[in-house]
């Protein structure tokens, strides 16, 4: 069976882009999402305020039905702080990304390629040759 890995920045990113996928694919192939940020924060002065900590919670809890509604069991939250991960160290986010690539041995990965470009470069680094050799069955990349 085919291992997926998807890297959201945050949860409803995963169903909003790959959500078809998810569906269409549910018997075909393993995923796991990995949540970098908590997308829940930025709307918020206090950011720690239990208010913005209750969201999280519950925007975290809404991705679980809508994985599990899909057949996925393999996720986790890392819940960096949303809005701001021009603000994190680039090395923490490389190393949950190089952590979850290491974890999961996947065979595809997928991702978004907008305004979080901080998330994609060192996970494109190592998923190029990975990508390389399915894209070119045969060569000795």
């Amino acid at each position: 069976m085919n291992k997926v890995l998807i890297v959201a920045a945050h949860p409803d990113d995963e169903i909003l882009g790959c959500g078809g996928l998810l569906s269409n694919l549910r018997d075909q192939a393993e995923f796991k999402i990995v949540f970098v940020a908590e997308g829940t924060t930025c709307r918020y002065d206090k950011p720690s305020c239990q208010e913005a900590q209750k969201e999280i919670e519950l925007r975290n809890g809404f991705a679980v039905k809508a994985l599990n509604f899909l057949g996925v069991t393999d996720y986790c939250f890392y819940n960096l702080p949303c809005g701001r991960l021009d603000n994190t160290p680039q090395i923490e986010i490389n190393k949950i990304i190089e952590k979850e690539i290491k974890l999961f041995s996947h065979q595809r990965c997928l991702l978004q390629l907008n305004q979080y470009m901080s998330l994609c470069y060192l996970f494109l680094f190592y998923d190029f040759w990975l990508q390389l050799a399915l894209l070119f069955p045969g060569h000795n990349c």
